[in-house]
C-alpha cells in the first residue's frame, strides 16, 4: 500500500469517499457507504502484502506446469 500511495497517490474509488463536498448527495447516499467499505477492504488487502509476497507469487506463476505436454 505504501508503494502505491507513493507512486500513484492515494487509492480512491470515487472522489466523495475522501471529500464529501464533491457531491451534494454524500450525506444521504447509500452507495457512498458501500464505496467506503470497499475502499477499506481494498486498503487492508494491499496493506497486508509485501514486495516479497508479490515476488513469490510471480515466481510461482512463472514455473512451468507439471501437466504441460508439447508435441
Amino acid at each position: 500500500m505504501d508503494i502505491i500511495n507513493v507512486s500513484e497517490g492515494p487509492l480512491v474509488l470515487v472522489d466523495c469517499v475522501v471529500d464529501a463536498s464533491v457531491c451534494s448527495r454524500s450525506s444521504f447516499c447509500a452507495t457512498r457507504d458501500l464505496w467506503r467499505e470497499l475502499q477499506s477492504v481494498m486498503g487492508a488487502v494491499l496493506s497486508s502484502q509485501t514486495l516479497q509476497d508479490l515476488i513469490d507469487r510471480q515466481q510461482v506463476k512463472e514455473q512451468p506446469s507439471a501437466n504441460m505436454y508439447n508435441i
